[in-house]
């Protein structure tokens, strides 16, 4: 079983498998561990009417939930292959999730789009800033334009 595993938790599953009558199938340490962890004061509202997945928002009493169906109240050998293979397929969709999302040529393209946006943005700004010429050499250059004229 987990290390540690929260008092809201602890009750929360107490309080399912109880009223599903499936407690006494945990062995007696995991039932003692759970007795004693529970909050007292914590009242979870279980409706047998009502499928436990829409109950149940906690993740990690969804966790330990799955753990202890696998591991002890389930005998079904079917029902845990497929439990296990529903396991399996999930975490390698999620791998394959982190894979594209973390792909090491993904990162560094997207860098160098962006590099190449920001080298474009600098260039147009640059564009659209006007070049003024200080006030001596624009004289120098009517002085010149005046010399052309008159060689012309």
């Amino acid at each position: 079983m987990i290390n540690k595993i929260s008092s809201k938790t602890c009750s929360e599953i107490y309080y399912i498998l109880t009223e599903l009558k499936q407690f006494n199938k945990l062995p007696q340490e995991k039932q003692k561990y759970i007795v004693k962890n529970k909050d007292n004061n914590y009242k979870f509202k279980f409706n047998k009417n009502i499928p436990l997945q829409f109950q149940v928002k906690s993740k990690e009493t969804r966790i330990v939930l799955s753990y202890l169906f696998l591991k002890y109240i389930n005998k079904d050998e079917k029902l845990k292959k497929f439990a296990l293979n529903n396991y399996k397929n999930n975490e390698q969709s999620y791998q394959e999730e982190l894979q594209k999302k973390y792909n090491y040529d993904n990162l560094f393209k997207n860098r160098q789009i962006s590099n190449a946006m920001k080298e474009e943005n600098t260039e147009n700004e640059e564009a659209l800033i006007e070049i003024k010429d200080n006030i001596i050499t624009r004289i120098i250059k009517k002085i010149r334009s005046v010399f052309k004229k008159r060689n012309n």
